[in-house]
């Protein structure tokens, strides 16, 4: 009975805030007539000024002011965000079997982590510590990341260490003859 009643409880409180939500969003005009409208507030509405588009006048960015969008480094700037996600991806892995069985895998494959294609890994592990540089073939740059104990860290192909545990270093896309 006890059970049915916090049931009932919770029931009621649901339909009441259910309604006032639904009373909340009725607005009354002037002539005294009610007119359904979403609620909204300040932050999802959009100024008048903007609501037909872009202002008179505005160019979106060439890619002269954003180097990624030039041909000649758009290769270079996939590969780093490539690296990049894929080390962080491996740190979250090796992240978890350390809590799970307390010590790291020796071996990315142990984790169940592939190298994508195009990309190539190199990780040292062991029971304290792991270290792995993962860079994209092609292109020649990547990033590198160690955690734990470890002798040397791994460097990026550039020879950028990382400049503390579980920090990812990575070349700089933009910087030529990487």
């Amino acid at each position: 009975m006890k059970r049915l009643g916090k049931w009932l409880l919770y029931a009621v409180g649901a339909a009441a805030l259910f309604y006032g939500g639904a009373l909340l969003s009725v607005r009354t005009s002037g002539s005294g007539d009610a007119d359904v409208d979403i609620a909204t507030d300040a932050s999802t509405q959009v100024p008048a000024e903007r609501a037909g588009g872009p202002p008179p006048g505005y160019r979106p960015p060439a890619p002269s002011d954003t180097p990624c969008l030039q041909p000649e480094f758009v290769t270079r700037c996939i590969g780093r965000s490539t690296a990049r996600t894929g080390l962080m991806e491996l740190a979250g892995l090796q992240d978890r079997r350390m809590r799970e069985r307390g010590r790291y895998a020796d071996e990315a494959s142990d984790l169940g982590f592939r190298p994508q294609d195009g990309m190539a890994l190199r990780m040292e592990g062991g029971a304290d510590g792991w270290t792995a540089e993962y860079h994209h073939i092609a292109a020649g740059v990547g990033c590198a990341v160690y955690a734990g104990a470890v002798e040397e860290p791994l460097t990026t192909v550039g020879g950028i260490l990382s400049e503390s545990p579980g920090a990812v270093a990575c070349d700089d896309p933009l910087a030529t003859g990487g």
